[in-house]
């Protein structure tokens, strides 16, 4: 049977890697053969997502602990009282001895909040992209993807959460598209919108009603009635016969 032993209290560090926000309140406790983490995450902006590891200095915190659930991982929210449980006994083979922790919260990107699943994108017209997160000065791509497959590198810019962005006239027209960004720091660090549709610039309909209409036209023409023929005779009767003379 495995035995791991820890002593109290726990030395518990933490690590910032952005200063947009702060780890604080951090504690940890043994409860049985787990770790009872817990934490405060205070956040600059409102529904920003966080990407939360735990390392511990067993391994000299080369490597984030690897059995733990709760508030760690993706898409972690700001908040206060955030737990973290490490499953010690499933990781550690055997232990004694004080331990430190390091939580590192890193900032990442709010999933896109433009474009819309909803709305209607036209090739050949200028749309505004929107999103929030990542770090403060730092460079982003924005990219598209149809499927998983990246179509094009729309920009690199200044992580202002806001890009105008023109659709290319020659993209393919259809479903399935998604834009992408991702720091160009830390590529890692990335999210993608929800699906949209790619439309043409002008429908088929309507480039083909012209035509339509010409065709129609021409049918009213070419169905009107032809004057009956003259009776015999009639030819060299004139028109105004001249008056008779006196």
């Amino acid at each position: 049977m495995r035995i791991v032993y820890f002593l109290l209290p726990f030395c518990c560090l933490l690590s910032l890697t952005a200063t947009s926000q702060s780890v604080t309140n951090l504690n940890a406790e043994t409860r049985g053969n787990v770790v009872m983490i817990s934490y405060d995450l205070n956040g600059s902006l409102a529904g920003q997502l966080y990407q939360v590891v735990v390392y511990s200095s067993h391994n000299q915190m080369a490597e984030p602990l690897v059995h733990v659930r709760g508030d760690a991982g993706a898409d972690v929210t700001p908040g206060t009282n955030k737990k973290i449980v490490w499953g010690a006994f499933k990781e550690l083979s055997r232990f004694e001895g004080p331990l430190s922790f390091k939580v590192e919260a890193t900032l990442t990107y709010a999933p896109l909040q433009k474009p819309v699943v909803d709305e209607k994108y036209r090739r050949g017209r200028t749309y505004d992209l929107a999103w929030k997160g990542g770090v403060d000065g730092e460079n982003v791509q924005l990219e598209l993807y149809r499927d998983t497959i990246l179509n094009a590198v729309i920009t690199r810019t200044g992580n202002q959460g806001k890009f105008t962005w023109e659709l290319p006239t020659d993209l393919t027209p259809g479903t399935n598209y998604r834009l992408r960004v991702a720091s160009v720091s830390t590529p890692a660090n990335y999210r993608y919108s929800d699906v949209f549709a790619i439309k043409r610039k002008i429908p088929n309909a309507l480039k083909i009603l012209p035509a339509a209409a010409v065709a129609a036209t021409g049918v009213v023409l070419l169905a009107l009635p032809k004057p009956p023929p003259p009776e015999p005779g009639e030819l060299d009767r004139p028109d105004n016969p001249p008056p008779k003379e006196r």
